[in-house]
């Protein structure tokens, strides 16, 4: 369980600097074309980096045995959220987008509800009303959130809600799947799909600069490579919505990469929301222990 639990923080520290580095990506290059090399690029490093292990590929079994599962984890995770986030990181800033997925454990929690796979109990509807509370104090500064909200923040939202609908199936996959495998099926299915869709604007890759591609190779290898394979690792033997919540803590890793590195900064309300996710993520933890 500790072991799970690392693997959750870790996967939280790379994702929060992919999400701060895709949204500068986001803005210099099509988000079909950025989505297309993410996910082909990302391929490729998850297929040298299976040669060196002895795990076998298990693409066959994941077609015979999880064929509705994986049909949700692609759909809903390599199609559709993908879709959301980049389009969301092009209308957004770093550090607004690196909070707004804290709302996703309330919707894991929310699917794993509805196909009673968690109780519905008290303490755990009082740590995620605390994590909604700490969300909304960070994105809207007490505001009213239909005046403040970007485009952008409403379709990283939406992202988000299709990343929680694949929570549950890559649960159940990764009981009996090796990430690798998983991995290397959903990126490359997703690789083709964007590549197919996004033809047309891969011109646009001759235009970026040397540190624009070093960005955005800095973007696959910490979100679609590192990052999704320790999420996948943590999924064997985590519940859902705790690995979710888990996940809150990117906020700290996200925020400070845009402060030291884009010079964006926080309001002195949006910094006690972050306070209290980052202290429902650590009740959180004390939970998954138990």
């Amino acid at each position: 369980m500790e072991k799970a639990v690392s693997f959750s923080f870790l996967s939280a520290m790379f994702l929060g600097w992919s999400i701060v580095i895709g949204t500068v990506v986001a803005k210099v290059l099509p988000p079909v074309a950025f989505i297309a090399v993410a996910y082909v690029a990302s391929f490729f490093f998850i297929v040298v980096l299976s040669s060196f292990s002895k795990k076998p590929f298990q693409g066959k079994e994941i077609i015979r045995l999880f064929k509705r599962d994986f049909l949700i984890l692609f759909l809903f995770r390599g199609i559709l959220g993908s879709i959301f986030f980049i389009y969301g990181f092009s209308l957004t800033t770093g550090v607004r987008a690196s909070f707004i997925p804290l709302i996703e454990p309330a919707f894991v929690l929310f699917f794993s509800w509805m196909v009673g796979k968690e109780a519905v109990r008290r303490k755990k509807i009082s740590l995620l009303a605390l994590l909604v509370l700490g969300s909304y104090l960070f994105i809207t500064n007490g505001a009213s959130i239909f005046d403040q909200l970007f485009w952008g923040d409403l379709l990283i939202m939406i992202g988000v809600l299709c990343y929680s609908a694949s929570y549950l199936p890559a649960a159940k996959i990764s009981e009996k799947v090796n990430p690798q495998s998983i991995m290397a099926m959903v990126n490359g299915l997703s690789g083709l799909f964007f590549l197919f869709v996004g033809f047309p604007f891969l011109g646009a890759l001759a235009s970026l600069t040397k540190f624009d591609a070093f960005l955005l190779l800095a973007f696959i290898i910490t979100g679609p490579v590192v990052g999704i394979f320790l999420w996948y690792k943590a999924m064997k033997v985590i519940a859902p919505w705790v690995v979710s919540s888990l996940l809150t803590i990117q906020v700290l890793a996200g925020a400070l990469l845009a402060f030291f590195w884009l010079g964006q900064i926080l309001l002195p309300l949006q910094l006690a929301g972050g306070m209290l996710m980052l202290l429902s993520a650590f009740l959180i933890s004390k939970e998954a222990g138990r």
